[in-house]
């Protein structure tokens, strides 16, 4: 199979440690200061299915603007964890734990409406609302 898509992309937030001296910098010109802004740096999903077991994987790509410089790199920092597998190891984390689209969302919808429904007394008294449906925007899942 090879349907392979980009779910999603953002600006990713510069590290303080490189925004601090650029922004701290005394001089209202920043240019004749010496201090440049950071690089900046997207971050995007791919849908992976080209492969036996599908894949969600989450790049770091830059510099920006696209130059001769630019790398699309796993984005596994911010996952890191002395008990956890580095998510590079495995390839990308699992197909299965992507979002839901249509059909698969209606039924994973109406499963979770199905408990939620049993315990609406309970996050009533807890949360100040209950889940009843993607209709109600008080409480939402994700």
């Amino acid at each position: 199979m090879s349907d392979n898509s980009i779910w999603f992309i953002e600006l990713i937030t510069p590290n303080k440690t490189d925004a601090a001296p650029y922004l701290d910098s005394s001089s209202t010109n920043k240019r004749a200061s010496g201090s440049s802004p950071p690089k900046r740096y997207a971050r995007a999903f791919l849908f992976n299915r080209d492969h036996s077991v599908s894949k969600v994987k989450e790049l770091q790509i830059g510099p920006l603007p696209i130059s001769s410089e630019t790398k699309a790199v796993p984005f596994s920092y911010v996952y890191q964890s002395r008990t956890v597998p580095a998510v590079e190891e495995q390839g990308g984390f699992p197909f299965n734990s992507m979002t839901t689209y249509g059909i698969e969302s209606v039924a994973l919808n109406a499963f979770i409406v199905s408990f939620m429904t049993e315990v609406k007394d309970a996050t009533n008294g807890i949360l100040g609302g209950a889940y009843t449906g993607p209709e109600d925007e008080k409480l939402t899942y994700s």
